[in-house]
């Protein structure tokens, strides 16, 4: 009936009898979303060898991903319109429907370069004017004692998806002949944007949204709010500075591993290097960091994942195409363990710190700060690598990662929070009992 399906687009409240329900389409629809992401964004293999195809260069990833970051800034709009506008679900349906199904646009045709990045940055806008009140819907139907777990679990299975359909595009690649393989990665990326419209209208249908508190703030006074906040300002420069560290080589990567490196001649090893092995990372590390951080605190795990991060530029440094495989998967190895199962969750679990009514203006405004700096990080890169190469860059990244990484220090939190030396033995007595802590 038209008013059963109006009403689960109204706020009520979130029994705890739905969560189970709610967790599993929360899961199931962030698999489609992050398909979507791997398959017609810049940082998928995909769209790298589908833009090259249709005359990128060098400079169009950087000027591409200089956009991309830009686009952030959006999100300092979304707070007003969720008050403007009233509805969370409706809001954030109107924008990211139209937001994904633009890149049908061209993955059907073919487009200039410029072209490209037009559509990219203008789906980007609708996206980034939308991340936020989900966010903040997010935050306000699952329980604070529950994110670290449950954040855990949903990054595994997301890999999971992300993983399969990922190899079998790459297997689709492989076995296709040189002339036709044009083609079948625009139909995976047409496939990857059909998932992405499905995962929006699925979210919308089965997950409520909680009522919010009343926010009557001016649109300037929200701006305000965060940065009169002394932890949180503390926060933003922790991350901001972290953002420009890791964007000083971030749109140079997956260029370098599939040109310099050579990975890009066959799609089976450059899809097992960078998305298998991270996996394997993610599903080694999920379970364990997830209770760290719930057990030992945030800070701790946040400290551990950032010094190990810091140390990736040292393993593109010193690839080539001899070794490249084990150094590039090494680092994603790493990657899936510290970052993706360590320091993502771990964020989420200082988000979780902010205060109800002004956490979607809060995330908005740190969301801005850091992708700014990344904006200006990849600047910076994009200089670089024109004047001194690109293993230069990665130097260049190294040494900003371990300025960015003492600040992490710095970091204050209202939960206890327990030392790194005792994050590490807790951890490692874990491992040690053959125990999940």
């Amino acid at each position: 009936h038209r008013s059963d399906v109006m009403r689960r687009f109204c706020p009520r409240a979130v029994e705890p009898g739905e969560l189970p329900r709610i967790e599993f389409w929360n899961v199931l629809t962030g698999a489609m979303g992050n398909i979507f992401m791997r398959t017609v964004f810049f940082f998928s293999p995909f769209f790298v060898y589908y833009a090259k195809a249709c005359g990128f260069e060098h400079q169009h990833f950087g000027l591409l991903s200089f956009f991309m970051y830009l686009t952030v800034l959006f999100q300092l709009c979304s707070s007003h319109l969720e008050r403007t506008f009233g509805n969370r679900k409706k809001l954030w349906l109107f924008l990211v429907l139209p937001g994904r199904a633009i890149f049908f646009w061209y993955v059907v045709t073919n487009l200039s370069p410029n072209g490209i990045i037009a559509v990219l940055v203008f789906g980007m806008i609708l996206s980034n004017l939308a991340d936020p009140v989900w966010f903040g819907w997010y935050f306000d139907y699952m329980p604070a004692e529950m994110r670290g777990r449950f954040w855990s679990k949903r990054t595994v299975i997301v890999s999971v998806g992300v993983l399969l359909a990922t190899v079998l595009g790459a297997f689709a690649m492989w076995a296709s002949p040189e002339d036709g393989k044009l083609t079948v990665c625009k139909w995976i990326m047409g496939i990857g944007v059909s998932m992405g419209v499905l995962d929006v209208i699925l979210h919308a249908i089965f997950i409520p949204v909680p009522p919010k508190q009343p926010n009557h703030n001016h649109p300037i006074g929200e701006l305000i709010i965060p940065l009169r906040n002394r932890k949180f300002r503390k926060w933003t420069l922790i991350l901001a500075s972290w953002s420009f560290a890791t964007a000083t080589m971030g749109p140079a990567c997956l260029p370098f591993i599939m040109d310099d490196l050579q990975l890009g001649k066959n799609f089976l090893t450059l899809v097992f290097t960078i998305t298998v092995l991270m996996f394997v990372g993610v599903m080694l590390g999920w379970k364990q960091m997830g209770q760290l951080i719930d057990k030992c605190g945030a800070k701790p795990v946040l400290l551990i994942s950032h010094f190990l991060w810091a140390l990736v530029p040292l393993l593109y440094y010193f690839a080539n195409p001899e070794n490249a495989v084990f150094m590039i998967g090494a680092c994603f190895l790493l990657c899936g363990v510290f970052v993706s199962a360590g320091a993502a969750n771990a964020w989420e679990k200082v988000k979780g710190e902010l205060t109800p009514e002004d956490r979607t203006m809060f995330i908005a405004v740190l969301t801005v700060a850091t992708t700014f700096a990344s904006a200006l990080g990849a600047l910076l890169e994009a200089w670089f690598v024109h004047q001194y190469g690109v293993y230069n860059v990665f130097l260049l990244s190294l040494a900003c990662r371990c300025f960015a990484f003492f600040l992490f220090f710095r970091l204050e939190m209202n939960s206890p929070q327990m030392t790194v030396k005792e994050t590490i033995r807790f951890w490692w007595a874990g491992i040690g009992n053959g125990s999940h802590l």
